[in-house]
């Protein structure tokens, strides 16, 4: 993924100054927009400040890695070659009920980007079960879901 593709992942997102390059480094803050150059941000720091950086200086401050022995046994997940699994905090707002949630979910700014591209969301991100895709579409989690639409009882 090149930074232009990566700067409009952050967009609205919360981000982490990394780069020791910036005096910035370790503050967080908000991207509220990408610049014409396509690759420079303008974040509004959680101190109120608001700066321009660079989309190389900075991370999605929802991405973490977890401890192996701490993942969910997802199947088919690989390790970043250390025994660690890259989880994202994704937070979205049901369309249903309007609440906002953050769930830890298995998938890649690259998997988010395809499927913000127009590449079939299950295509995109193989790993996540039917309830992972469908918060990240509508926001509404497994349990809301299944007051939306009780199982039907048998007769």
């Amino acid at each position: 993924m090149n930074e232009q593709q990566q700067a409009k992942i952050l967009l609205n997102n919360e981000v982490k100054v990394t780069d020791h390059r910036s005096q910035f480094v370790g503050e967080t803050g908000i991207v509220k927009q990408v610049m014409h150059d396509g690759r420079t941000l303008d974040i509004k720091l959680s101190n109120g400040k608001f700066v321009f950086l660079d989309v190389t200086l900075v991370s999605d401050s929802r991405a973490h890695t977890v401890r192996q022995d701490r993942a969910k046994p997802w199947p088919n997940r690989k390790p970043l070659g250390t025994g660690r699994y890259l989880i994202m905090q994704i937070t979205k707002t049901s369309v249903h009920s309007g609440i906002t949630r953050t769930l830890d979910l298995d998938v890649t700014f690259e998997e988010i980007a395809a499927w913000q591209a127009g590449e079939l969301i299950q295509v995109a991100m193989p790993r996540l079960d039917a309830d992972g895709r469908e918060f990240i579409k509508t926001g509404i989690t497994a349990e809301e879901w299944e007051e939306i639409f009780p199982p039907e009882e048998d007769e």
